[in-house]
């Protein structure tokens, strides 16, 4: 295994064999150093050797210069590290950002964290360019933070931005405890929202019926769940409520008369009032703030109701509810599923699982928010069924959604319980999470507050 110490000036070059043969002491001899100081020699070198870190001594002309180089370098050689290192003195550090792994200051160069950066395995945030999810990360928020905070004169540019991109959490430490006052947010009271609020839950009906559950038990709010999912309805199941109203029903045959299909149809005749609302949804045994309706288990009426009808009756609902709570599927073209988006308050994306999951509810979100003009702030990603030991860290979340992560709620064995035997879970659900389902639930109402 070979570092390779890519330098500008010779009095770096005696720092850095000190450090390395500390290095060596510590780990054994499996670690030689090779300097370089040539474009032509570092790419012999690269090509010939087993790299796995190198050192490039930053200066403003040189790095100017060679940046194409190097990032060309890195993009063939990927699985090497580049980290760079930084002059004592003032440093604009705005070409560092994208262009290397990590930095460190020439004064700060020990072995001890060395040796850590060198064996620690790259954040899911650091390699987010190859995993597909540069898109996800929020850089015109990370700029605009960086704004601010380059106003204290004593902070670079570069530290400034380390805080917000998983730059090596040791830094990372030593930056937050030095800048603590700069970067600490406000605490806001759990207060909650004097306004009706109007949820669409993404594709995870059943998060939706959970954090039903919660607004209506705990916060004790009049609260009305909408199956809009065409394509799977699962109220029925997920909350044990009657599929349809009345196998008598004038005019419906027994499978047709779902709360969503009587109201829609409502809607066309102009017949829909609060009493019939309310009539027509059904309550949930063992809460009496809790209500559901229903939606349309008959793929063959999939194209029957319009969009159109789908938008009055989500304007007229809002009278009878204060929360509103729309379960829609995750394909994209529904447009139930696009309507709902588009008049939420806010957009919940649950993800159940690690990266090739979050890259794909992102991907949805960035495409709505393109083609329907939605704000992309109004989507809200949520870690849903997680285990806390098998899963993202909140940290590589929060970087990864342009700190749009609301909160992790954990895995149950009471849960995957009622999902094999198709029973509610709001009346057994365990104590952490419905806390952790709280918590989701009051930075949501902090973030719609501003």
């Amino acid at each position: 295994m070979i570092t390779l110490f890519w330098y500008e000036s010779h009095s770096t070059v005696g720092l850095v064999k000190a450090m390395m043969s500390e290095v060596q002491d510590r780990i054994g001899s499996g670690l030689e150093l090779a300097i370089r100081t040539e474009l032509d020699s570092v790419t012999t070198l690269l090509e010939c050797a087993p790299v796995r870190t190198v050192l490039f001594e930053v200066t403003k002309e040189r790095l100017a210069g060679l940046w194409p180089s190097i990032q060309t370098l890195r993009q063939k050689w990927s699985e090497v590290k580049w980290i760079a290192l930084l002059p004592n003195s003032e440093f604009d550090g705005q070409l560092i950002l994208s262009g290397f792994d990590e930095f460190v200051e020439l004064s700060a160069l020990e072995a001890g964290s060395f040796v850590e950066r060198l064996y620690r395995i790259r954040s899911v945030y650091e390699r987010s360019d190859a995993l597909g999810l540069e898109g996800i990360v929020d850089f015109e928020r990370i700029d605009e933070i960086s704004r601010i905070i380059a106003e204290a004169p004593d902070l670079r540019r570069y530290e400034a931005e380390s805080l917000m991109r998983g730059i090596h959490i040791t830094e990372k430490k030593k930056l937050l405890q030095r800048f603590d006052g700069i970067f600490k947010v406000a605490e806001k009271r759990p207060e909650f929202l004097n306004q009706r609020l109007k949820l669409c839950v993404f594709g995870n009906s059943e998060y939706g019926s959970e954090l039903g559950w919660i607004f209506s038990k705990r916060f004790k709010k009049r609260t009305l769940i909408i199956d809009a999912d065409r394509l799977s309805p699962s109220l029925d199941l997920l909350l044990e409520v009657r599929k349809t109203l009345s196998d008598s029903l004038e005019g419906y045959d027994s499978y047709q008369s779902t709360g969503l299909n009587v109201l829609l149809d409502a809607i066309r005749k102009n017949c829909l009032t609060s009493e019939k609302i309310l009539g027509t949804c059904a309550r949930i045994k063992g809460n009496q703030d809790l209500y559901a309706l229903t939606g349309s288990y008959n793929l063959n009426d999939y194209e029957y109701y319009d969009k159109d009808d789908f938008m009055k009756l989500l304007e007229r609902i809002d009278s009878c509810f204060e929360v509103v709570i729309l379960l829609v599927n995750a394909f994209i073209y529904d447009a139930f599923t696009a309507v709902s988006l588009l008049m939420s308050d806010k957009n919940l994306v649950p993800v159940s699982g690690g990266v090739l999951a979050l890259r794909s509810a992102a991907s949805s979100a960035a495409y709505v928010t393109e083609r329907q003009r939605i704000d992309r702030l109004k989507h809200q990603f949520v870690a849903f069924d997680s285990n806390e030991n098998r899963s993202l860290s909140a940290e590589d979340y929060d970087a990864l959604t342009g700190s749009r992560y609301l909160g992790r709620i954990p895995s149950s064995l009471k849960r995957d319980k009622a999902r094999m035997e198709g029973r509610m879970y709001g009346p057994m659900m365990d104590r952490s999470v419905a806390e952790a389902h709280e918590k989701v639930i009051l930075k949501l109402l902090h973030e719609m507050r501003g």
